[in-house]
């Protein structure tokens, strides 16, 4: 079914909303005082409501019934609902059913490997990172390196190498507020119920204390 030009409009503007707030908070300095801002909880959880109903009305979001922005714009909105795990899986799952011609695996990557970093797996393309415990921000777990170009460039991505000089050039931070950060978000984790305390027990043993 067709999505209306109406309800396309509905998901840009939902997108365009998502990351003016963001950059106002972040502006602000109110982004950096929580590890998931409030104001941002509500607005992701209303988009993320109305996108599913979107999504049950009229199908998923493809190129062919949507277009390539509808398509992209709920992508985001999607991979910015991290507060409703379930939804989060169901979208990503439901995504893995089509064709490259008709949701483009760019979008793909990033959210499995959003649900992965969530979940303490490792990723498949490369696109998540997170401050280490020595307060460096470092490329999360790859899932196997050595075929991780070869995936970012199957999805349109850059690569590995110019990601990391984006956001390895995040200043360094004490390893007291690393070791804060990671408590605080390995809380919220088991809490909204991405992963469990032995998920993430599992990972240090697996990976060290990093």
């Amino acid at each position: 079914m067709k999505i209306p030009r109406g309800v396309c409009e509905e998901l840009l503007e939902m997108e365009r909303r998502d990351l003016e707030e963001t950059e106002r908070l972040a502006k602000s300095g109110e982004l950096e005082k929580y590890g998931y801002h409030p104001a941002l909880q509500k607005l992701h959880e209303r988009n993320c409501g109305r996108l599913g109903e979107i999504w049950e009305r009229y199908g998923m979001p493809t190129l062919q019934n949507g277009g390539e922005e509808a398509v992209l714009a709920a992508w985001r909105i999607a991979q910015h609902a991290i507060g409703s795990p379930a939804f989060m899986r169901r979208f990503a799952a439901e995504c893995d059913k089509y064709s490259s011609e008709e949701i483009p695996l760019r979008g793909r990557a990033y959210l499995a490997d959003r649900i992965a970093f969530y979940e303490r797996r490792p990723q498949a393309f490369g696109t998540q990172f997170d401050y280490e415990l020595n307060g460096r921000m470092r490329v999360w777990w790859l899932l196997d390196e050595e075929r991780t170009e070869e995936r970012r460039a199957r999805a349109g991505l850059p690569s590995l190498a110019e990601a990391k000089k984006r956001f390895e050039g995040y200043p360094r931070i004490s390893e007291e507020e690393a070791a804060r950060k990671r408590a605080e978000q390995e809380a919220w984790l088991v809490e909204t119920g991405w992963c469990t305390g032995e998920d993430i027990a599992r990972y240090y043993r697996v990976r060290g204390k990093i």
